[in-house]
């Protein structure tokens, strides 16, 4: 699986892109929505935190190394206005507790900003069984 953010003027997106046999589409998109669900319903414990805290911190030094980086943000920042320094962001990453993050996939995540697309082939019935799965998702959110 593979995810991506994007980041507009007044909106934005995360996106899960995954690749499955079609027989496992239904099997796919459920313990997708599980572990977005527990994601928003279970605080993440200190220990990840502060493994994810110290990832970014550590990806946010090393992107000083790389122009095409160092291009994206500043670039990036000054196209949208939004300017800020490395430092400012590992600050940032400092902050961040599990309330927060715990916050913000509840809004993320919460039902009615969900949207899944399966391209590709399935079997007859998938498609009521897929909306079942994203019925259970909303019932259980």
């Amino acid at each position: 699986m593979e995810g991506a953010i994007g980041a507009y003027d007044e909106t934005g997106c995360m996106t899960f892109d995954l690749s499955t046999a079609p027989n496992n589409l239904l099997q796919a998109v459920e313990v997708t929505l599980e572990e977005i669900r527990r994601i928003a319903g279970e605080p993440v414990t200190t220990a990840e935190l502060e493994r994810i805290r110290q990832s970014y911190i550590f990806d946010l030094e090393y992107s000083r190394d790389s122009a095409y980086e160092m291009g994206v943000r500043y670039g990036w920042g000054e196209l949208v206005g939004v300017k800020r320094s490395i430092e400012e962001d590992q600050e940032e990453a400092r902050h961040i507790t599990a309330d927060v993050v715990q916050e913000a996939a509840r809004s993320i995540f919460a039902p009615q900003n969900l949207n899944l697309v399966a391209v590709g082939p399935y079997k007859k019935g998938m498609k009521k069984q897929t909306r079942e799965l994203v019925g259970r998702y909303a019932n259980r959110f």
